[in-house]
């Protein structure tokens, strides 16, 4: 077997093998060999079908016995001993072998582009000091107790109030009375605060009663964040079903022990520790996504197209399910899939460049991933999806995820050790946002190794999905009842409040563990608002 390098590009190889027809006839003579074995045919005994016989026969499967042979065997062989760190899938581009004549084929890959690698060591960055007060626990201790309450109806003969929850129909019509479908909710149990980004429909809200449909103008400012409506009058219908409100649970040793905590003091101590590590961890990874960025700036190197083109896919499709999962479109925001594309993309090239320089650093270093790490990893994922580790390590090795998710391991280990070289200052944390809507910046998409363990299938590990600015044209999460009935025992209303707390407040703990929500109302977005496009590289479920 000879085999020749060619590149293609900077980032891009070929490799030609080519098999005189000596090995080609050898192969040849394997595969009939191999077939010779299983074959049954009337008149001869169990794998005494002559040669020439099974090769005429079956001569199909003799020539895709034989390639496998001379191409899919040859290839790993090849490529392992070849150095080359590959990044995208390997093409192969070759025909059928015939014996007595010579075979070749040729393989193409995208590899990780030469580049000097700029000095990271004693590189200043700062970092946020981890701080956390005890209006910040008294707030997370709020949402918990909030996401566990009795929804209960309202019996009284009124109009909802602040606080309340109400369960809506809607729909906006245009300015020639149409009903625009993009913009429609049915059966929503939404807050009343929700509605506050639109006076008029919190003012015509809150002039209803149970059972009453009524109809008005709403006049969108001129800077709203959907610009298909900043600065029409438009009109909303709303039908108000039922009105609900939330009864929250006593602070008490009932309360704390669904925590697996005796007394408030002590849930208010577990949930300090909380939030201090979510917050520690999220200062460090916004200091390592900094020290990234700037490692970045200072280097300049082709990317592995295949690689963006991917990303950009993935950035697109989650973009459009989500969407879909909010009730509009991509025609609904007046934008084609080339549209999207073409804003997605440089959010990719920068995640992609960010990942080719960890890599690259990770091989400069000597960095390996151990089997043993790859399977921990594998382990965590399963934990997090909530699914056991037999279906997501068979799903990566379906989809060709573990090298992918191999390389993220690297990534964070290169990221590691930039940061431990680094010369870290402390400062004081800036303060909170209270707008969570808006966190997430194209800068988020600079720090591969910062959420790892969140990509289930392992084909992105850094690959959360986000997005800058949430749509849902209008819609709301639905807020389940997992009220006890009125006559309930002692014992049912503990099994509904655990049933809520299973549900609902570990979630808000880890969302503060894991420095993405650690305040929050609960109260989602149901008025209309823009699509941006999603900044970092999204999920494969």
């Amino acid at each position: 077997m000879q085999h020749v390098i060619e590149d293609l590009s900077p980032v891009k190889k070929k490799i030609t093998v080519t098999f005189p027809v000596e090995e080609t006839d050898a192969a040849f003579s394997s595969a009939v060999s191999i077939l010779r074995r299983h074959v049954r045919l009337n008149g001869f005994r169990p794998g005494k079908v002559p040669p020439e016989i099974i090769e005429k026969r079956f001569y199909d499967d003799v020539c895709r016995q034989t390639a496998s042979q001379l191409i899919d065997e040859r290839i790993e062989e090849l490529l392992s001993g070849s150095g080359f760190h590959i990044m995208s899938p390997v093409v192969c581009d070759g025909g059928k072998p015939e014996r007595g004549k010579e075979f070749s084929y040729s393989i193409t890959f995208e590899v990780l582009p030469e580049f000097e690698i700029p000095d990271y060591r004693g590189m200043p960055v700062e970092q946020e000091e981890t701080v956390v007060t005890d209006e910040d626990v008294d707030d997370l201790l709020a949402v918990m107790r909030d996401q566990i309450a009795d929804v209960v109806p309202v019996d009284e003969d009124r109009t909802p109030e602040d606080g309340d929850l109400v369960l809506v129909d809607w729909v906006f019509l245009d300015e020639e009375g149409a009903v625009m479908p993009d913009y429609k909710v049915n059966n929503k149990l939404i807050t009343v605060e929700q509605a506050d980004r639109l006076p008029d429909v919190e003012a015509l809200l809150k002039s209803m009663k149970p059972g009453e449909e009524k109809e008005g103008p709403v006049t969108f400012p001129p800077d709203y964040d959907n610009e298909e409506l900043a600065g029409r009058t438009l009109s909303v219908r709303i039908t108000l079903d039922g009105i609900r409100k939330k009864i929250l649970p006593e602070l008490d040793g009932t309360f704390t022990q669904l925590f697996n905590v005796d007394t408030p003091e002590q849930l208010r101590d577990k949930l300090r520790e909380t939030i201090h590590r979510g917050r520690e961890s999220r200062n460090r990874t916004e200091a390592q996504r900094k020290l990234a960025e700037e490692l970045a700036r200072h280097t300049d190197f082709p990317l592995p197209e295949s690689m963006v083109a991917e990303i950009v896919e993935m950035f697109a499709d989650d973009f459009e399910r989500r969407m879909q999962d909010m009730g509009t479109s991509l025609d609904a925001q007046g934008k084609t899939a080339d549209d999207l594309h073409a804003e997605v993309r440089p959010h990719a090239e920068q995640w992609v460049r960010v990942h080719v320089l960890l890599l690259s650093i990770a091989r400069q270093m000597g960095l390996t991933v151990s089997d043993m790490e790859v399977t921990a990893r594998l382990h965590r994922l399963a934990e997090r999806s909530g699914r056991d580790y037999a279906t997501v390590r068979a799903q990566c090795e379906r989809h060709n995820h573990l090298p992918k998710l191999r390389n993220e391991l690297l990534a964070e280990k290169a990221m590691n050790e930039i940061y431990a070289a680094a010369a870290v200052t402390m400062i004081p944390p800036a303060p909170q946002e209270t707008d969570t809507n808006a966190e997430n910046s194209a800068d988020s998409a600079a720090a591969p190794a910062a959420t790892a363990e969140d990509e289930a299938h392992g084909a992105s590990a850094a690959a959360q999905t986000s997005a800058e600015e949430r749509h849902t044209a209008p819609d709301a999460s639905d807020a389940k009842e997992y009220s006890a009935a009125p006559d309930a025992s002692d014992e049912e209303r503990h099994a509904a409040a655990t049933e809520k707390i299973n549900a609902a407040a570990p979630d808000a703990a880890e969302n503060a563990a894991a420095g993405e929500q650690e305040i929050s109302s609960g109260n989602a977005a149901v008025l209309p608002e823009k699509v941006a496009a999603p900044l970092t590289p999204p999920t494969e479920e």
